[in-house]
C-alpha cells in the first residue's frame, strides 16, 4: 500500500499550491521503510476580479430604459464628460456599463451593440501595467486616464484584439 501524507500549508495570497497526492515508497531489504516525497511547487499568480462589462450604445437613455425595464437591471450610477455618456447598471453581481460616445466617429469599436471591453479591477495599476508590458501587452495610451478623483483606467488589447481595461479605485 502507498501511504498518503497530508501536508498542511497555508499559502500567502495570490499563490497556487500543487500538493503531492501519492508519495513514492521504497523498501530496502530489512531496513525500515523510507518515504520519499515529491515536492511542492508554489507559483505566484495574478488573481483579477472582473469589474464590469462595457457595451457601446447609440442612445444611453434608451438603452438604460431597455436594460432596466426589460431585463431587470437597476441604475447604480450615471455620469458624462466631453467624450461620452455612461450609465452603470447592476444586474446581479455584474455591472453593465452603457457607453454612448458624443462623437460616434471616436468610438473605439466599429459598431454599437458590440461588447466594447471587459474590465478588471486591480489594487496597483502601475504594477499591473509594468507586468503586462513585460508580457508584451499593447496599451491604447502611454499612461492611465483619471476618470474621477478616485478612479484610474487604462485599456489594452488581448491576444485576439479584444479590448480589455484595468481599473484602480483608490
Amino acid at each position: 500500500n502507498h501511504l498518503r501524507q497530508e501536508i498542511v500549508y497555508t499559502p500567502p495570497a495570490n499563490t497556487v499550491v500543487f500538493q503531492p497526492v501519492n508519495p513514492m515508497i521504497s523498501y530496502r531489504h530489512s531496513l525500515p521503510k523510507v518515504l520519499f516525497f515529491t515536492y511542492i511547487i508554489v507559483l505566484e499568480v495574478m488573481v483579477l476580479i472582473v469589474d464590469h462589462l462595457g457595451v457601446v450604445v447609440n442612445d444611453c437613455a434608451k438603452s438604460e430604459r431597455f436594460y432596466c425595464d426589460a431585463l431587470g437591471c437597476t441604475l447604480s450610477e450615471r455620469w458624462h464628460n466631453d467624450e461620452l455618456k455612461v450609465a452603470n447598471l447592476t444586474c446581479g453581481q455584474l455591472t453593465i456599463e452603457l457607453l454612448e460616445y458624443n462623437d460616434p466617429g471616436r468610438r473605439p469599436s466599429a459598431a454599437p451593440g458590440v461588447i466594447n471591453h471587459l474590465a478588471f479591477k486591480v489594487a496597483d495599476l502601475d504594477r499591473q501595467i509594468q507586468r503586462l508590458q513585460e508580457l508584451g501587452a499593447v496599451f491604447e495610451t502611454d499612461s492611465p486616464k483619471s476618470i474621477n478623483a478616485n478612479k484610474r483606467v487604462i485599456f489594452f488589447r488581448g491576444p485576439d484584439g479584444e479590448r480589455l481595461e484595468l481599473l484602480e479605485e483608490r
